[in-house]
């Protein structure tokens, strides 16, 4: 579906999804996980401790991401997440 005002598709889930910069996420969230093991010295004994920290943390660092590129559009120029996806979701006029 195309906005016939501004000439852009409409969002889709994996838009509002990569403003969360998955990749990025995954990194953290990996080095967040492994000392819960190596503490553990195997699998941690409260597993929903695992969860909520995958969840929580996949949260406040989305969360993150989709405000520095609020914040940076104006600095990113032309071309890079910001730009490419800020023009289809957060066009503030």
């Amino acid at each position: 579906m195309t906005d016939t005002v501004s000439g852009l598709s409409a969002a889709t889930w994996r838009d509002y999804l990569g403003l969360t910069k998955p990749k990025v996420i995954f990194l953290l969230l990996f080095t967040a996980i492994c000392p819960m093991f190596a503490a553990a010295r195997g699998l941690p004994p409260w597993l929903p401790l695992l969860g909520v920290v995958l969840a929580g943390g996949y949260m406040a660092t989305g969360g993150a991401n989709v405000f520095n590129i609020v914040l940076d559009r104006d600095i990113d120029g032309m071309g890079g997440l910001g730009v490419r996806l800020g023009r289809a979701l957060l066009n503030c006029g």
